[in-house]
């Protein structure tokens, strides 16, 4: 239990310093550049996750593997896992990219403004290369996790996030948004070379290994991930319908103001997510040693994360007129509207999420896809026709009915299928005592103390 606490404690120290370092960036931006260059970029990025429509899942894949044959010492069958990381991203979103850049130039005529075409068509290599670079740096970074080195992928993480802020302050002031660009690419190549050495370190794997091809090993990483990918590519599709949306209807000075409260909002989920991801593991021992105690524990979990979303997200409304000053300098009821909007739809993700973990730990994946399939497609239609209408608040409130549906149908047709409860008992099911004491042990960790 001391590891799982250190590793919480340096999930939630990742999840704060990074989202406090990106939200000076972004601020910084806003203030050198304007709302224009920021919501510029944040289309660009999403244009370019268009790659991951072609990504077979190879990556996503290895994290079972490497923790199957760490577990089994079986040196041989490791290497190669980790060989494999490198052909399923390296040579394969390179060619992704070759591939797209063309379609994605003349792409940008369609869903930028006249005025900023030239511009996006300039940036259009850099997001790549950067998009490129977090995909490798994530998929070398997240295997640290998956052979039981969480926290170490923290540390490095925080150090790679807090070298792009200090290079964006160097570069964004003479290159504009290809200083952000460049900074970030110095981030990923960063948190993939110490990644890498840590790798070898933990499992003493051979450099020479490690771009190693061997056939099979590629194949059953692939046939795992191929699974997760789907659920991955769906969201990936939903968060850019948004932009696009939001920029075709509202302009990208509106995607600017949508893009700050959207990621602040989602910063909440994300950390609901990290800290949640042992949860389908217990739960399918739970499962397996006694349905009753699973039920009882997801119980407890399901009010648990009712109860933040419900407080964060009151917390997101509460505070968007201050979150307005310090993001735009000033109080401005777009920001605001969409603030309010972003939380609500971010509320309805968290509370989701421990339906969802059930599912996985039975085998059922079916109603977890076909709630972001179903997000996906409400988004399309609803954005178009109420951003018709309304414009850019139209398509914010088209992403809250999204989130909704994403939300209700696992939580609804998991709860029937499994027999889980559809609403969370909050009077019931809360121990907060036990909670709170837990999250504080694993911020102790941090600072050196052992969790007894």
């Amino acid at each position: 239990m001391t590891d799982i606490r250190r590793h919480t404690g340096w999930t939630v120290a990742e999840f704060t310093v990074g989202v406090c370092l990106q939200f000076f960036v972004i601020r910084y931006i806003v203030i050198s550049l304007g709302l224009s260059a920021l919501g510029v970029w944040s289309v660009l990025m999403s244009a370019v996750q268009l790659a991951r429509l072609f990504d077979p899942g190879a990556a996503a894949g290895s994290g079972r593997l490497l923790s199957l044959y760490l577990a089994r010492g079986d040196q041989k069958d490791l290497e190669r896992t980790i060989a494999s990381i490198f052909y399923a991203v390296v040579p394969l979103y390179a060619l992704i990219s070759i591939v797209l850049y063309f379609p994605l130039y003349f792409g940008l005529d369609v869903v930028l403004p006249k005025d900023q075409v030239d511009a996006g068509h300039d940036l259009l290599p850099f997001a790549i290369l950067s998009y490129v670079l977090q995909i490798v740096a994530g998929a070398y970074s997240s295997s640290l996790v998956s052979i039981h080195a969480g926290s170490t992928k923290s540390q490095i993480t925080i150090i790679g996030c807090a070298l792009q802020a200090a290079a964006s302050m160097v570069l964004i002031p003479h290159d504009g948004i290809v200083g952000l660009a460049l900074a970030q690419v110095l981030n990923y190549l960063f948190v993939t070379i110490i990644s890498i050495v840590f790798l070898k370190k933990l499992t003493g794997i051979r450099f020479a290994r490690m771009t190693a091809w061997h056939g099979s090993t590629f194949r059953s990483v692939m046939r795992f991930g191929i699974g997760i990918q789907f659920g991955s590519l769906a969201w990936t599709l939903f968060e850019m319908s948004i932009r696009f949306a939001m920029s075709y209807f509202g302009g990208v000075a509106e995607v600017g103001y949508y893009e700050i409260a959207y990621r602040i909002a989602s910063q909440f989920r994300v950390l609901a997510l990290l800290v949640g991801q042992p949860l389908a593991a217990v739960l399918t021992a739970l499962s397996v040693k006694c349905i009753a105690e699973s039920l009882a524990f997801y119980r407890l979990i399901y009010a648990r994360y009712v109860l933040y979303a419900v407080l964060m997200c009151a917390f997101l409304i509460v505070f968007s007129p201050i979150t307005s000053i310090v993001m735009t300098g000033q109080i401005d009821a777009h920001y605001i509207v969409f603030s309010v909007l972003a939380a609500l739809g971010t509320l309805a993700h968290i509370a989701a999420i421990p339906s969802e973990a059930t599912a996985m730990s039975r085998g059922l994946l079916r109603f977890n896809l076909i709630g972001t399939v179903s997000a996906l497609t409400t988004m399309i239609v609803a954005g178009s026709v109420l951003g018709s209408f309304f414009g850019a608040y139209g398509v914010a409130v088209a992403v809250l009915f999204s989130s909704l549906l994403a939300a209700a149908v696992p939580i609804v047709l998991n709860g029937l299928r499994l027999n889980l409860p559809i609403l969370p008992r909050l009077n019931a099911d809360l121990h907060l005592a036990e909670f709170y004491s837990t999250i504080l042990r694993g911020w102790m960790s941090i600072f050196g103390g052992h969790a007894k």
